[in-house]
C-alpha cells in the first residue's frame, strides 16, 4: 500500500471503530434488549484486518469508484447510531398509519417491507436494541450491475445501495418518532442484527445456500435493513427461517465461487444456517471488486422462478 492508501485504511479503521463504540454503548441504556449466548459474532468488517486491505478495498482504483459512497454510508450508519432517543407517547397504531408506513417506504424505493418480533438469539453477540418489533426494509439491487459481477459496476452498485438504505432507514426512523413512537435504526452497512434469517421470519423469504436472503420478487438481488419500535400492533410473522427445497438441490452458487468459500454442508446454528468461509469470502469480495458472483449466480438460477 501507498501512503494515501494507508492513510485511507487507518481512517477506515477509525471509523469502524467508533461505530463499534456506538453500537456497544446502546446495550448501556435503560431497557436495552442484549444478544444471548447463541448469538453470532459480528464477523465483518473486522477492524484489524482493515489496514492490510483484506477487509474493504481501499487501493486508489477502489476508492475512486466508491470512496464518496462509503463515506456517506458511513455518515448515515453513524446517524443512526446517536443516543437521541425521544420519549414515545403511544404505542398503537391507528387506522390508516400502517398504510401511511408502507407508502412512505415505497415512496423512497423500498417496495417490500414485513414485520416481526426481533428474538434475542438475532442480534449480534456484544450489541443490544431498545424495542423488540422490527420492520424489516428490502432494497433492490439493480439486475444489470449484478449481472456484470465481478467487476466495478457491481462494485459501485454495492455501496450505493448501503449508502441509499441507510438513508431510508434513517427518514423512516425519523418518521415514525414524528408519529409518537419510539424507534432505532440498524444500518444495512453492519447494523445490530443478522438480517437474511430475520427477513426470512418476517415472511418476506428463504435463505440461501450463500447466506443471503431469496425472495419470491428479487431472487438475493436486496439489500437489508431495519428499525426497531415500541408500536405493539404491527402485523408480525414469526417465520422459521428456512432453506427452499430448491435452493438446496441447486449448487450455482457454490460451484462458481472463485474463492471456493463454501462448505460441503450448511451448519445449522439456532439462529440460521452457516455456509460460507467468511476469511475466504472476504478475502475475494477485497481483491475482485465487492465479488458478488455467488449473487450473479443464484440471479440467474431464479430469474422468474417466483422463488
Amino acid at each position: 500500500m501507498n501512503a494515501i492508501e494507508k492513510l485511507l485504511a487507518k481512517k477506515t479503521a477509525s471509523d469502524i471503530a467508533r461505530m463499534n463504540e456506538l453500537e456497544k454503548a446502546i446495550a448501556s441504556e435503560e431497557g436495552a434488549i442484549k444478544a444471548d449466548a447463541s448469538s453470532p459474532v459480528k464477523a465483518w468488517p473486522r477492524i484489524e484486518k482493515i489496514p492490510s486491505g483484506y477487509e474493504i478495498p481501499l487501493t486508489l482504483k477502489s476508492i475512486a469508484a466508491i470512496g464518496r459512497l462509503q463515506l456517506s454510508a458511513t455518515a448515515s450508519s453513524m446517524k443512526s447510531l446517536q443516543p437521541y432517543r425521544p420519549k414515545p407517547s403511544r404505542d398503537s397504531l391507528a387506522a390508516g398509519e400502517l398504510s401511511e408506513l408502507r407508502m412512505f417506504c415505497a415512496q423512497k424505493g423500498v417496495g417490500i417491507i414485513g414485520f416481526t418480533d426481533m428474538p434475542a438469539n438475532l442480534i449480534f453477540r456484544d450489541r443490544a436494541i431498545l424495542f423488540d418489533k422490527a420492520i424489516v426494509l428490502l432494497y433492490e439491487m439493480d439486475e444489470e450491475a449484478v449481472n456484470a459481477a465481478p467487476g466495478v459496476k457491481t462494485f459501485k452498485m454495492s455501496f450505493e445501495t448501503y449508502d441509499r438504505l441507510g438513508a431510508i432507514t434513517n427518514e423512516l426512523t425519523e418518521k415514525i418518532r414524528q408519529m409518537g413512537f419510539a424507534a432505532h435504526a440498524s444500518h444495512p452497512m453492519g447494523g445490530l442484527a443478522l438480517y437474511p434469517p430475520l427477513a426470512s421470519r418476517a415472511g418476506l423469504g428463504s435463505l440461501g445456500k450463500h447466506g443471503m436472503l431469496i425472495t419470491p420478487e428479487l431472487g438475493p438481488r436486496q439489500r437489508i435493513s431495519a428499525v426497531l419500535t415500541n408500536i405493539s400492533n404491527l402485523p408480525v410473522a414469526n417465520n422459521e427461517a428456512v432453506m427452499s427445497d430448491k435452493c438446496a438441490s441447486c449448487n450455482a452458487c457454490a460451484s462458481l465461487c472463485p474463492a471456493g468459500a463454501f462448505y460441503e454442508e450448511p451448519i445449522k446454528r439456532d439462529y440460521g444456517y452457516t455456509t460460507v468461509d467468511i476469511d475466504k469470502c472476504v478475502r475475494e469480495f477485497s481483491a475482485n471488486n465487492a465479488c458478488s458472483v455467488c449473487l450473479k449466480a443464484c440471479s440467474k438460477a431464479n430469474a422468474g422462478s417466483g422463488l
